[in-house]
């Protein structure tokens, strides 16, 4: 369940994001969308000398000794035990960032562009898209807190492939078919989004293949950060 938690970060940062662009960007534009995208790089400062490091991390780092470095866990993880599973997973990710993250990135530009099909303004396509992606996140963040629960009970590798067969097929039937319907695309296409978000949340079950002190080289956490240019296409 850690391991779902950390990476439902990253589209907790879309999510709020799309909220973001719904209510500034749609009425001031994508410059004041900028400026407050960027504000939360401001609590790096504060993360990075404010937060103490946990106990367990401190006492892992006095088992291994300080000549465990972030090299050395790379290297590990081409090691004769591991290189297999690294090639294998690399070309999953692979297939996973192709499949969520650039859907993901289209998904602005497609809502908006099927808004304004359906008769919506230029102001409505927009504050439409910033929904189309807080659905795909919503979808996503859920996917990522079921999967281990999912792993646990069936596998993991029936777990990820019922993730990958709920991408590929959400992904067909949203961008090669409901899109270019003549009526109710949008609605439908919305409705795709959010089973494609649970599927694409497959990334979060490749750390969970890896050994605990190789996991921060190969999956770093994925923190919530609004600074994003995924609702910005909705601009163009």
């Amino acid at each position: 369940m850690a391991a779902g938690l950390m990476h439902t970060g990253y589209y907790v940062g879309i999510f709020l994001a799309a909220i973001a662009n719904y209510f500034i960007g749609a009425r001031y534009g994508w410059r004041a969308m900028f400026v407050v995208g960027g504000t939360p790089a401001l609590l790096v400062g504060f993360i990075r000398y404010g937060v103490r490091e946990s106990k367990r991390w401190e006492h892992r780092i006095a088992q291994v000794g300080r000549t465990w470095t972030m090299q050395r866990a790379l290297f590990a993880l081409f090691s004769p035990e591991y290189r297999r599973r690294t090639l294998l997973n690399s070309t999953y990710l692979l297939i996973s960032i192709v499949g969520l993250w650039a859907g993901s990135v289209y998904v602005p530009a497609s809502v908006s562009q099927l808004a304004m099909k359906a008769g919506f303004s230029e102001g409505q396509g927009i504050r439409l898209a910033s929904y189309g992606t807080m659905i795909l996140s919503t979808g996503t963040i859920i996917g990522c807190l079921v999967l281990p629960i999912l792993a646990e009970k069936f596998g993991r590798r029936v777990t990820l492939a019922i993730y990958f067969a709920l991408m590929a097929a959400f992904i067909s039937l949203g961008f090669g078919y409901v899109f270019y319907l003549q009526t109710h695309a949008l609605v439908w296409f919305m409705m795709c989004l959010f089973f494609l978000g649970i599927g694409g949340a497959n990334f979060a079950m490749y750390t969970l293949w890896l050994p605990e002190h190789t996991r921060l080289s190969a999956g770093p956490a994925r923190l919530p950060s609004p600074l994003r240019s995924d609702v910005l296409p909705a601009r163009v």
